[in-house]
């Protein structure tokens, strides 16, 4: 990926091959959208390493756990001597702990610097007689608390919390912050992040100009780094991105056949990536005869 490269915007692509008698024909065409939206959370469901139980500072997964028996942070599964009295993990078989002041870490990349994201995971308290206390924790990115909770739900329920990406890289911490005088802890499940991109321009309409020039305008994005214009010859799609611009309108020349009509959505690109497509608007080229 290059440094100039727009998170939401559609590249296209073609090799060919060059020898002694010079570069030869174009292969066919394959295009791709980068985007930021969703970011990878490896072993997001802790299933991995594979435990009957339970155990503290498991290595070969993706998570850094940290802290000591009885005051730390592992995996167990279902149905151990840590969940028997809870329900089943929301994902998958296992779940992480988190118990009084015990933590797990992970660095995650593929962010955009800019961006706003959303942590989401599931977490319950845990439910065995007596060791049931109220655990709190926090959400931490690269050290900086960006949520604090204090669950006593003993069933799972969702839970966020958000940041500014300021790098394509980010350490993802769970820490907790319960008593050390008693035992005190939380599951966490399925630890997904995603990042917010904008809702569908507005106001978008199509004005014929000639046999081979359409002209677009359409509202500003509130947060919008440029938008993405796309065309198709079927009201509906599928649409082709024709054009990334920076402002509100754009005259659309781009192989334009007289008397067509072609069918436009344009859709706001902020640091995450491309967000929803606009309505439909049409116009349809000038046939020939009709030039003046």
């Amino acid at each position: 990926r290059r440094s100039s490269d727009l998170n939401g915007a559609a590249y296209y692509y073609v090799v060919s091959g060059v020898g002694p008698a010079g570069e030869g024909g174009n292969s066919s065409e394959v295009s791709a959208t980068l985007n930021a939206a969703t970011i990878s959370v490896p072993n997001f469901g802790f299933e991995t390493p594979v435990t009957t139980n339970y155990v503290y500072n498991p290595t070969g997964g993706s998570w850094t756990f940290n802290g000591t028996v009885g005051n730390g942070s592992g995996i167990t599964t279902n149905g151990s001597a840590f969940t028997a009295s809870n329900v089943a993990a929301p994902q998958g078989n296992q779940v992480a702990f988190l118990q009084k002041t015990g933590s797990f870490s992970q660095t995650l990349s593929g962010f955009a610097p800019g961006g706003v994201y959303t942590i989401t995971f599931s977490a319950a308290n845990r439910a065995t007689l007596n060791y049931n206390r109220v655990q709190s924790w926090n959400v931490q990115i690269d050290s900086a608390i960006k949520a604090s909770f204090s669950n006593k739900p003993t069933t799972y329920a969702d839970y966020t919390a958000t940041f500014t990406a300021s790098a394509t890289s980010h350490t993802l911490s769970m820490v907790g912050t319960g008593s050390s005088g008693f035992d005190t802890t939380v599951f966490i499940d399925n630890i997904r992040i995603t990042g917010a991109t904008l809702p569908a321009p507005t106001g978008l309409g199509a004005t014929t100009v000639s046999s081979s020039q359409i002209n677009l305008t359409w509202s500003a994005s509130s947060g919008a780094t440029g938008y993405s214009l796309k065309r198709s010859t079927s009201s509906g799609g599928p649409y082709t991105q024709v054009a990334n611009v920076a402002g509100t309108s754009c005259a659309d020349t781009a192989s334009l056949a007289t008397g067509t009509t072609y069918y436009y959505v344009v859709s706001a690109i902020n640091p995450v990536g491309a967000g929803a497509n606009s309505s439909e608007a049409s116009a349809t080229t000038f046939a020939a005869v009709q030039q003046w």
